[in-house]
């Protein structure tokens, strides 16, 4: 009897565990805006608003090295391919249609973004994203992507993450590791 009860349970068991495997794996919650582009793809990343004087370009040579172009100066390889890989992996939630009469300025997107992320790749493209207003329904922005028709709904982090390094730009590095605070 006792037998009977513990195969039974077994059997209940393996059947459970292999209704889990059959389970459907969700679908991801965002897709990347440039979803082909890869980290040794790009060359140097520009960040700005477009109506201030607030710019900071980073480039990679070809040792691998992360400068500063504005201050003509190393940056941490870490920091460089942190924003590389911020830019590689931007994500969106939702593209939606622009307006029919062709005003984005409810999006807050007026002569200019209010923020720009330009990116040239290896292949010598650029490719670039323009930021608008936040999403008043959740921690998301606008974003206009290179020519391409509709809006995208991008999530915030990443572009937060970008925004900090133009208003405080990082740590310059000399050849010997030490750090210099432009």
């Amino acid at each position: 009897m006792i037998f009977l009860v513990l195969a039974t349970i077994v059997y209940l068991q393996d059947q459970r565990s292999s209704d889990d495997s059959q389970a459907p794996i969700a679908a991801p919650a965002f897709s990347r805006v440039f979803p082909d582009l890869s980290v040794l793809d790009i060359l140097a990343i520009q960040m700005s608003f477009p109506e201030t004087d607030l710019i900071v370009t980073f480039a990679r040579e070809t040792s691998g090295q992360w400068i500063w172009l504005e201050e003509d100066q190393p940056i941490s390889n870490d920091v460089g391919t942190s924003v590389a890989r911020t830019v590689v992996l931007l994500p969106y939630t939702r593209t939606i249609p622009p307006p029919s009469d062709g005003d984005m300025t409810q999006y807050g997107f007026g002569e200019t973004p209010q923020f720009l992320i330009s990116v040239v790749t290896a292949s010598n493209g650029e490719l670039s994203v323009g930021i608008g207003d936040p999403l008043q329904t959740g921690p998301e922005f606008y974003g206009i992507v290179n020519d391409r028709e509709q809006l995208y709904v991008l999530q915030r982090s990443p572009i937060d993450f970008l925004v900090s390094l133009v208003l405080e730009p990082p740590e310059t590095s000399d050849p010997n590791g030490a750090s210099i605070t432009p």
